[in-house]
C-alpha cells in the first residue's frame, strides 16, 4: 500500500530538516524521517515503536503528535497536515490520499 513513487524506510526532504527533527525523535532506532513543507514524520523503534509528527515553526521543529503506533490520514489531519502532503510523510494509510 505504498503510495506512487514513495520509497520506504528512506529520509525526504533537505539534510538539515531531517537532521533536526532526528535530534528530537525517541527511540534507539530511527529508520527514517520524512518531510513536506512544513511538517515531518518520522518512525522510531525500540521497546515498542511508532510515528511523530512535528510541525515547523518560527522556534523550528516542534512535537505536535503521535508517539506509540502508526499516525493514520485521519490522525495525521487532525494535526494540520495537508492531505496532499500525506504521502511525501509516509502516512500509512495515505495511498494517494485526497479527501
Amino acid at each position: 500500500g505504498w503510495c506512487k513513487g514513495e520509497v520506504p524506510d528512506a529520509d525526504v526532504g533537505s539534510a538539515a530538516d531531517v537532521a533536526a527533527v532526528r535530534v528530537q525523535m525517541r527511540g534507539p532506532f530511527v529508520p527514517y524521517v520524512r518531510v513536506a513543507g512544513d511538517f515531518a514524520n518520522g518512525m522510531w523503534y525500540g521497546a515498542g515503536g511508532g510515528a511523530t509528527i512535528f510541525k515547523r515553526g518560527a522556534g523550528g521543529w516542534k512535537r505536535v503528535g503521535g508517539g506509540g503506533g502508526a499516525i493514520s490520514v485521519d490522525i495525521a489531519h487532525a494535526y494540520g497536515v495537508p492531505f496532499s502532503s500525506m504521502c511525501a510523510l509516509g502516512i500509512y494509510d495515505a495511498k494517494g490520499c485526497k479527501r
